[in-house]
């Protein structure tokens, strides 16, 4: 083992490479679990429960987006573990930028995973109000 860790010391391009591959490839793996077994374990859960909320959190798609954070996660926690060469580290802090994109992108994925239940459409307009407005007619004041 020490072997190898000096081989990547000789090149640490190499072994930020490699270990870029290997995110990338945790990245996608996160990805798969997280659609293939996750959504289907929620979706299961949730036409199995009387509550009406959760079929509407199905209905927007809601748990398919929040899928879309396992990737983002896995770029956030494993990139402490990439090494950076010295030549860069030295210029930027690279792996704290990607860090920071990455938990970004995890705030933004669970802002727009609600976003779809913010603003009620027209059929839940009529649902709430009785009455449809949404058929070119403005809501009445007051």
């Amino acid at each position: 083992m020490s072997d190898v860790l000096a081989y990547f010391d000789s090149y640490p391009v190499l072994a930020t490479l490699i270990g870029v591959v290997v995110l990338t490839a945790l990245a996608v793996l996160a990805n798969w679990i997280a659609r293939r077994f996750l959504i289907t374990v929620v979706h299961r859960i949730v036409r199995e429960t009387p509550l009406r909320f959760d079929d509407r959190l199905l209905e927007f798609h809601v748990f398919g987006r929040l899928a879309h954070m396992a990737p983002a996660l896995a770029v956030y926690y494993g990139i402490r573990f990439v090494p950076v060469p010295r030549q860069v580290s030295a210029l930027i802090e690279i792996d704290s930028v990607i860090e920071e994109a990455a938990a970004a992108a995890v705030v933004l994925i669970g802002v727009s995973a609600g976003a779809p239940l913010q603003e009620p459409s027209g059929s839940d307009l009529a649902q709430l109000g009785g009455r449809n407005y949404g058929k070119g007619r403005p809501a009445p004041a007051g």
